[in-house]
């Protein structure tokens, strides 16, 4: 495959919101316009959600604002995948730990370090 077919595929990676630790699995491609969109599918949560953004409207600079970039499709071993990026427990952990103030569950900082620390 060459460079300029290279150019066309979608390019795949990992997002973490920054206040609700949802994981999302995000594609950037373009749009049938010609502008830049973004496709979010969240990851750990119970169930699926998808999100789409725009370049036109300021969506996508609104979404890189708020997330943390993981890793891209090519950085993940398939152990991380399973064990961080898909897994609903540990986002489960994280909820109950905000929502009673850390005395059952896990603290934001265990959560973001293993998220984001545990490529």
């Amino acid at each position: 495959m060459d460079k300029k077919q290279r150019k066309l595929l979608p390019e795949f990676s990992y997002y973490v919101n920054k206040k609700s630790g949802t994981i999302y699995n995000v594609m950037k491609d373009i749009s049938c316009t010609g502008d830049k969109k973004i496709w979010a599918t969240s990851t750990n949560l119970r169930f699926e959600r998808n999100y789409h953004y725009y370049g036109r409207d300021g969506g996508i600079t609104r979404f890189e604002k708020n997330n943390f970039l993981i890793c891209t499709s090519e950085d993940c071993s398939n152990g991380f995948y399973n064990n961080v990026i898909s897994n609903q427990k540990l986002k489960n952990d994280f909820t109950h730990g905000k929502i009673t103030k850390n005395r059952c569950g896990i603290t934001k900082e265990d959560y973001f370090n293993t998220v984001l620390g545990g490529k």
